[in-house]
């Protein structure tokens, strides 16, 4: 059966939920999916109270969860829960079930949020739920006479000795680093208590047992050794949820780069909540990138159903973004593989400037802040050999990015191969016709 919708959700968290809210209060037709048998992302998974939720204090997350998918429901949108949502077709916008169940969208709202980060131990997911876990939940309770071993050195894990330092025996933070990223209000109770230890600088490579988790084995320096464990908590941070999706800009932890509009690389496709904050994934956040992508998938059709001005040759004006210097590691020479190096970028693009101008709104511009996010990004990711290919990498990147009929990249590397040299190039991409 093929259902078509003007937007299709993928993500019941909380900023699928909030862009399918916002989508179908501006009379768009709405279909949201998920892998789960039920609503909230990792929101349910919160087990004690919240006090940084905007107008909900002292919410608890499967309640929250709950309001706001109710909202959902009352509004008419139309749920699928505890299917695959793997297959989607990005460029097509559709996404398929089996060979005879589809979806195809007008818009397609990316929410598939993150997961815990696991520690690659080869028999790791054995333990799962015999002494190893990702999360503590509610279960803080069933912890009361233990030794509990804490992977990470964040919020998450000493969120998580807090919860377990009052009933466990013993508590032991193993963290591979020499410091602590975590905010000092959640440090200080935890230093504080007497049944904390620390092991910095330290790895834990094993987990040895019978039936349950009985130690852990941890190293530091070559040094090894075996602490007790009944309970290990590993809290090393999010994975996002982006394996399966194919054709979409990444950013080099794998996170969906968007612009201010929530929009990503490929056209009509858009991404909110966690699945593209590695800098701030809140439930905050994810409210506003719902109803950011909603009011945007609004404004397009608008400007779709508009008239083109015909007294204008469209593309006849540009955009540039110049002197943006990126730190780069490039060059075949000896000499440069052992020095920090910089490239220097000027990009232009092709705009009509009268026609967006009216609006005063991004859309048929440039976000030249994503611009400088995705540059940043790309080069960082690798090194390079040639600046030759890093131009053609960023400007085919830009083109799919941008809705720009044609994009133009200047690359400058200064000291090649000796002090008081330099190299340029410049290339021009242009979209093909449709």
């Amino acid at each position: 059966m093929m259902e078509r919708v003007d937007v299709l959700v993928v993500g019941a968290g909380p900023g699928g939920m909030s862009a399918a809210l916002w989508c179908r209060g501006l009379g768009l037709d709405v279909c949201l999916i998920e892998r789960a048998p039920v609503a909230g992302g990792q929101m349910r998974a919160i087990a004690e109270r919240m006090d940084n939720v905007p107008g909900q204090p002292s919410a608890y997350g499967g309640t929250l969860s709950d309001r706001i998918f109710q909202q959902v429901v009352d509004a008419g949108v139309r749920c699928r829960f505890g299917v695959e949502t793997s297959s989607i077709d990005l460029h097509g916008l559709r996404w398929t079930l089996g060979t005879e169940d589809a979806v195809e969208a007008r818009a397609i709202v990316l929410a598939t949020g993150t997961r815990r980060r696991t520690l690659g131990l080869a028999d790791e997911s054995a333990w799962l739920g015999r002494g190893l876990a990702y999360n503590i939940g509610s279960r803080a309770s069933e912890l009361t006479g233990r030794d509990v071993v804490i992977v990470g050195g964040g919020d998450d894990a000493f969120e998580h000795a807090r919860q377990s330092m009052s009933v466990a025996r013993t508590v032991t933070i193993v963290h591979r680093g020499t410091s602590f990223a975590a905010r000092e209000a959640l440090q200080a109770p935890v230093r504080a208590c007497g049944n904390v230890s620390f092991r910095v600088a330290h790895t834990l490579d094993a987990l040895v047992g019978g039936t349950h988790v009985e130690r852990a084995r941890i190293s530091s320096n070559g040094r090894v050794e075996e602490i007790p464990a009944q309970q290990v908590f590993v809290c090393i941070g999010p994975v996002p949820n982006t394996d399966t999706l194919q054709g979409i800009a990444l950013d080099r932890a794998g996170y969906i780069i968007v612009d201010a509009l929530q929009c990503t690389s490929c056209k009509d496709v858009y991404a909110v909540g966690d699945v593209c904050s590695p800098v701030a994934p809140t439930i905050a956040s994810a409210f506003g990138h719902g109803a950011t992508a909603a009011k945007c998938i609004v404004a397009r059709r608008s400007a779709l159903r508009a008239p083109a001005p015909s007294h204008r040759e469209p593309g006849s004006d540009s955009l540039t973004v110049s002197g943006l210097t990126v730190p780069a590691r490039i060059g075949v020479y000896p000499s440069e593989r052992h020095r920090e190096q910089t490239l220097t970028f000027d990009v232009s693009f092709d705009i009509d400037a009268r026609s967006v101008a009216p609006s005063d709104a991004l859309e048929g511009t440039v976000d030249y802040a994503a611009v400088a996010r995705l540059i940043v990004d790309l080069v960082g990711a690798r090194r390079f050999n040639l600046i030759e290919t890093v131009a053609d990498e960023v400007a085919t990147q830009l083109l799919a990015r941008f809705a720009s009929p044609a994009v133009s990249v200047r690359v400058r590397k200064t000291d090649v191969p000796s002090d008081g040299a330099s190299a340029s190039v410049e290339v021009r991409r242009t979209r093909a016709k449709e």
